[in-house]
């Protein structure tokens, strides 16, 4: 079963940034929101500013959650993250987005259950007191001499990289750039490959057969740089069987 996950937004200034935030949550598959003190209250998170900006996550504001302080808003959290861009006097621990997927999904099965990730003012993000409600600090690696991101933004990160952690945790879904189930290919089926390819680089007058210098160990490294899947190996086998029977 995978965590319950909220974003929290401390005392957002402007209802169109929290209109903003609605709309990436619905496209990332997020549904809980809490709001902390935002300026203007329940009046502004129903706003026409809002709700122009949620586009089609405008119903996600009606369920927000308004919260006096950031310590009520993550009471029930089991993992509370606060974002920020600026560095502290106080050593806290600090990741970037993906570091934080990685330590949740390396968790044993009784990890965390509630996660918050926590969004600061625009102008100033969290103060030294609401980080240390926080078990992780995450800092979103950016240009040194222009760091700061809109909170919009900051939180497009943070939600593509939980709606990832998210597809591999449910069951019968997996992220888009991954098939866990498709077999990867084995030695032979990438020796297959160099052996078609050595083929018809001779065929094309390419390479020479007596001098072939490090054709196959190029060829080689090439596949063996990330895990290569058999179905791949067959389509590029198929492509050279039919580029050899065009050549003369």
């Amino acid at each position: 079963m995978s965590p319950q996950i909220r974003l929290v937004l401390v005392r957002t200034s402007h209802p169109g940034n929290i209109g903003a935030v609605v709309r990436l949550m619905k496209n990332m598959a997020l549904t809980q929101l809490v709001l902390v003190r935002p300026d203007g209250g329940r009046e502004a998170v129903l706003s026409e500013v809002a709700v122009a900006r949620a586009a089609g996550g405008a119903a996600l504001l009606q369920q927000a959650i308004l919260a006096d302080s950031l310590a009520e808003a993550v009471a029930d959290c089991d993992w509370v993250a606060g974002t920020s861009a600026r560095s502290r006097s106080m050593p806290w621990p600090v990741q970037s987005p993906r570091a934080f997927i990685d330590e949740l999904e390396s968790a044993p099965s009784s990890g965390p259950r509630s996660i918050a990730v926590v969004f600061g003012r625009e102008d100033s993000g969290l103060t030294n007191e609401e980080l240390q409600l926080c078990n992780r600090h995450i800092m979103i690696p950016a240009n040194p001499e222009y760091p700061v991101l809109n909170i919009a933004m900051a939180a497009q990160i943070m939600a593509y990289e939980l709606y990832q952690m998210m597809l591999r945790w449910q069951p019968g879904r997996r992220p888009l750039e991954a098939d866990a189930e498709a077999p990867l290919a084995s030695s032979a089926d990438v020796e297959a490959v160099v052996g078609a390819l050595t083929e018809l680089a001779v065929s094309a007058g390419f390479l020479d057969p007596a001098e072939p210098r490090q054709f196959g160990t190029h060829i080689r490294r090439l596949f063996r740089r990330a895990p290569v899947q058999r179905e791949e190996t067959n389509l590029l086998r198929g492509l050279l069987k039919a580029l050899q029977r065009k050549l003369p």
